[in-house]
């Protein structure tokens, strides 16, 4: 009786007139479908679309089998062997990221003479950079306290990279969460204030550079650090548990020295040099960081003020430049006086570049006597004009009058990098393009970005114009080292001379400064010149004698040929050599090619 009841329930849910009519529409859909496409083809459509699925999935299966199986075949070592035989790399023998954790733990027992260690050279190495980089209403700046904190770094990846010199080359990626203290006591107007620098947060690769090998222990004489990637740098600057944003110049001055003056006396190719051993030297100078020259030759201005090209059509007008971090006092390299604002230009300037995050400065002049008129300024990136690549590049030369500021001309320019040809070390790998995972707090990791901060170095060198016309064929730079002179002629009457160094190489001059009453000075000096034609460049080495009254008198020459120089192995000539007429000079002359 329940089951006839329910039958004849459903019977009349059945007989809904709404289901009636969904029913009725369904059916008309289906047979109007069929009328107006075809039976036929709407079997057809039917039966491709069905194999077309069939296949995809089929082959998604296929795809995702082969790829587990390359995944367990890869993880074989014994299979990889077979495959690659001898050229299977050394990072599959031994992952770095499995094979430093002995290391890590090694650091991390070690870790309070370690962080004794480090905090002696920070300080030793803090100190004379703050009171050398600190703003004129400072007094005084040194570390009160430096400890580095009870969190070790995380090492997570060692890369070795051969050598053909007597060197070790380790790119070590490490990360840190350090909560270390620095404390610097700054001597200023009112109140003397503790500024304390925690909360270290650090993500980069570094350099690291063992030389030279040495026959006792550790095996090296020097170890020098360079900074390749940086991908996290973060701390916080505080006084009186207050942060020093209310401070705004000391706390901006502060965050500026540490990520961009200390970080770019770091960045690659620049580096520190750490003595391990006493008695080796530290064979290191200019031409270890350097990284090639940037050419700019001037072209054309355009696009003159209306006023000028109605009242100023014939005043002859100049250009002058100075690279940032030069000294400022000194004389700014000038362009030859034009006349004629559509004339073309023919000035050439080189600079040697030690980091691309400088700033080129451009003034424009016109030549009146008695006081020369402003045309305008503009402040260029050198990062843009080595990546224009070889394209006419235009300055803005601007000019502020009260509140407006307004383009009185257009300065063509064509820069040219020419980076230098360092084929003396083969490199293997390059640095990561992300920071690697880490061993350290969960915030941490989640924060981290991918940043490069880089800074604007001490200095640079910078030449003259090239007004010779030569083309760059087997052009360069060479660095010359002049350590020291020995029994030099006496060219003064009563006393001892005051002797110098001057440079010549075409019309670039370069002076050491005077060593007072020696005929055996120690100069150290250390400077840049373009070359242009390894064939035909002479170098002319003269040591003179300073004199305030009269000319300075010559008291020996030496001329090197620069093909000797590019004949020597690895283009370097180093030892002692006879002065014309009498003395001896010791120097180093090394050649970095385009």
């Amino acid at each position: 009786m329940e089951k006839a009841n329910e039958l004849m329930q459903r019977f009349g849910e059945l007989n809904n007139p709404s289901h009636i009519f969904l029913a009725v529409v369904i059916a008309w859909l289906v047979l109007r479908c069929i009328y107006s496409i075809g039976l036929v083809l709407l079997v057809e459509v039917a039966l491709v679309v069905g194999a077309v699925s069939y296949l995809i999935r089929k082959e998604g299966k296929r795809t995702a089998f082969n790829i587990l199986h390359a995944h367990r075949l890869m993880r074989d070592k014994e299979f990889m062997k077979t495959v690659l035989e001898r050229d299977l790399p050394e990072w599959l023998i031994n992952p770095s990221a499995n094979n430093v954790q002995w290391l890590n733990s090694l650091i991390n027992e070690m870790w309070k003479p370690i962080s004794e260690a480090t905090a002696t050279t920070v300080k030793n190495c803090l100190e004379p950079l703050l009171e050398t980089y600190k703003p004129s209403f400072i007094y005084s700046m040194n570390l009160k306290q430096c400890t580095m904190g009870s969190q070790p770094f995380v090492i997570t990846g060692i890369q070795y990279h051969p050598s053909r010199e007597k060197e070790s080359i380790l790119d070590v990626t490490m990360t840190w969460d350090s909560d270390m203290d620095i404390v610097i006591h700054l001597d200023m107007p009112g109140p003397d204030m503790n500024v304390h620098v925690r909360r270290l947060q650090l993500s980069m690769q570094t350099r690291v550079v063992l030389f030279p090998y040495a026959s006792v222990w550790p095996c090296f004489g020097n170890m020098s650090v360079s900074i390749m990637k940086l991908w996290m740098l973060n701390f916080d600057i505080s006084a009186g548990g207050v942060a020093l944003d209310a401070v705004p110049a000391v706390g901006s001055f502060l965050d500026n020295f540490f990520r961009k003056t200390l970080v770019g006396m770091m960045q690659y190719p620049k580096r520190w040099t750490f003595p391990i051993v006493q008695g080796y030297e530290m064979d290191t100078s200019l031409a270890d960081s350097a990284m090639g020259t940037l050419r700019i030759r001037f072209l054309r201005a355009n696009e003159w003020y209306h006023r000028y090209v109605s009242d100023r059509a014939k005043t002859p007008y100049y250009i002058k430049l100075l690279m940032s971090g030069e000294d400022p006092k000194k004389r700014l390299l000038k362009s030859n006086i034009y006349s004629g604002l559509d004339t073309t230009f023919s000035d050439v300037f080189s600079f040697i570049l030690y980091d691309t995050e400088l700033t080129l400065h451009f003034w424009m002049y016109f030549d009146v006597p008695g006081y020369d008129v402003l045309i305008g300024e503009c402040v260029v990136p050198v990062k843009s004009l080595v990546e224009s690549k070889g394209r006419e590049y235009t300055c803005m030369m601007s000019k502020t009058s009260g509140s407006r500021t307004t383009v009185r001309s257009k300065l063509l320019i064509m820069p040219e990098f020419l980076p230098y040809n360092t084929g003396g070390t083969t490199t293997t790998g390059s640095a990561p393009q992300q920071a690697p995972s880490r061993a350290v707090s969960e915030s941490f990791a989640n924060s981290l970005k991918s940043t490069s901060d880089a800074i604007v170095p001490p200095s640079t060198r910078s030449t003259v114009p090239n007004d010779d016309g030569v083309e760059n064929h087997g052009g360069g730079t060479l660095f010359v080292t002049v350590q020291r002179c020995r029994n030099l002629k006496n060219k003064e009457t009563i006393g001892v001379s005051d002797p110098y160094v001057k440079l010549q190489l075409r019309k670039q001059t370069r002076k050491s400064p005077y060593i007072s009453s020696t005929l055996n000075p120690d100069f150290n000096f250390e400077a840049a010149l373009e070359v242009y034609d390894i064939r035909s460049d002479v170098l002319h080495i003269s040591i003179l004698d300073k004199n305030d009254l009269v000319k300075d008198r010559l008291m020996g020459t030496l001329r090197i040929m620069l093909s000797q120089v590019a004949a020597a192995p690895g283009d370097i000539i180093r030892g002692d050599m006879n002065l014309d007429p009498e003395g001896q000079i010791s120097l180093e002359l090394k050649l970095l090619r385009h």
